[in-house]
């Protein structure tokens, strides 16, 4: 299990539980991604997702970018951040590397940043 794949497994398990099943989601989140961030040398890094929000059907124009994010239940595809929001994620991961990258240098302030989907996805591929 690479480093990556145990900071993923701290960060689902570690954490409350999601809310009841019959709370719905706050956001559905298209060409998602998850990115580790770290805002300053020494801070714990935190994680956030980012993509489209999805809407009838639809990617909506424009990025979005959610607070940090604590708890990820894989098999409803939920997120659940610091600001209490719920984030289903929907479709596969997306997002190109010039949108990466406006992330990186507008989104983040400049921080540094790691991709996490391909962790989260192998991590979602076995439990499903």
């Amino acid at each position: 299990m690479t480093t990556i794949d145990r900071d993923l497994q701290r960060l689902m398990t570690a954490v409350a539980e999601l809310p009841a099943p019959e709370i719905k989601p706050d956001i559905r989140l298209c060409n998602w991604r998850l990115v580790q961030i770290h805002d300053r040398p020494g801070a714990r890094p935190f994680r956030r997702l980012v993509g489209r929000r999805y809407s009838e059907g639809y990617p909506v124009v424009g990025l979005l970018m959610s607070s940090p994010v604590e708890h990820i239940d894989l098999a409803r595809r939920l997120a659940t951040t610091h600001s209490g929001s719920v984030y289903e994620l929907v479709g596969q991961p997306g997002l190109d590397d010039a949108e990466l990258n406006w992330i990186g240098i507008v989104g983040l302030g400049g921080h540094k940043s790691r991709d996490l989907t391909p962790a989260l996805q192998r991590l979602m591929r076995r439990r499903s």
